[in-house]
C-alpha cells in the first residue's frame, strides 16, 4: 500500500472524515515483550514467566505489556502515512483509551488509521467558557478529570471546559430527533436534539444558544 503523502495542515485537514488506511501486522513475540519489561522494570510473570502462565494465568500464555501495545503505534503510523513539513513528532497525550482484549504472545496487530477532526491552534487565541456557569450550575474546582473541548462554530475556535470526557460518538442521523420543549430550565433549553446510541440517550446541545451571538461575534 502507498503512503498517504502530507505536506501541509491544509492537507490533512482535507483529509477529515477519511480513512488513511491500514499498517501491515506486526507480531509480538515474546523476546519483544521480555525487552520491554527490562524497559519499563514491569516483570509481572503474566508477562514473562512461559511456563506459570502456561498453567495459572486464564489466557494460557503470557501476555504483552498494554502499554507495549501503545508504544508501536508510531511505527506502524509511518507505515500509513508520510508527513513532510515537520521537523519532529511528538505525542501530546491520550485520553480515555482502554484495553478492551490481551493481547497474547505471538498475536499480530495492526493499525487502521482515520481523521476525525483536525484543529490547527498554533498562534491562535481561543476563547474559554465554563460551561458549569453557563448553564447555571454550582461552581467546580478543576480537577485531573476536567476538560476543555474546542469547537468551531461560524469559523471560530472556542473552548468549553466540561467536567470530563469519556468518549467520542457519532451518531447516525436517522436516529437523532429534535429536542421537545418540557422545561422552562435554562441548562434543558440548550438542548437542541436527542440521540440514541447502544440503547442510551444522548443530548445535543445547540452551541450557538450555549455560546451567545455576543460571544460568536468575536474581533
Amino acid at each position: 500500500m502507498e503512503k498517504v503523502i502530507i505536506n501541509s495542515f491544509e492537507e490533512l485537514e482535507a483529509l477529515t472524515g477519511k480513512d488513511l488506511g491500514v499498517s501491515e501486522y506486526h507480531q509480538i513475540t515474546q523476546e519483544q515483550i521480555n525487552k520491554f519489561a527490562d524497559a519499563t522494570l514491569d516483570h509481572q510473570w503474566i508477562h514473562v514467566d512461559v511456563e506459570k502462565a502456561k498453567t495459572e494465568s486464564q489466557f494460557g500464555s503470557t501476555i504483552a505489556h498494554g502499554y507495549l501495545t501503545i508504544s508501536i503505534l508510531p511505527h506502524l503510523w509511518n507505515q500509513i502515512v508520510d508527513v513532510r513539513n515537520l521537523k519532529m513528532q511528538v505525542n501530546y497525550g491520550i485520553e480515555k483509551f482502554k484495553f478492551n482484549a490481551p493481547v497474547v504472545v505471538d498475536s499480530k496487530v495492526r493499525l487502521h488509521a482515520k481523521v476525525n477532526k483536525v484543529v490547527n491552534l498554533r498562534g491562535n487565541i481561543i476563547p474559554v467558557i465554563d460551561l458549569r456557569k453557563r448553564f447555571g450550575l454550582e461552581k467546580k474546582d478543576f480537577d485531573e478529570e476536567t476538560r476543555i473541548i474546542i469547537v468551531n462554530v461560524n469559523e471560530l475556535n472556542i473552548g468549553m471546559v466540561v467536567d470530563s470526557s469519556s468518549e467520542v460518538l457519532q451518531l447516525d442521523r436517522e436516529r437523532v430527533d429534535a429536542a421537545p420543549s418540557i422545561s422552562n430550565n435554562a441548562s434543558i433549553n440548550f438542548v437542541k436534539e436527542i440521540g440514541k446510541s447502544d440503547g442510551r440517550i444522548v443530548m445535543l446541545i445547540d452551541l450557538k444558544k450555549v455560546l451567545g451571538v455576543e460571544e460568536l461575534e468575536l474581533d
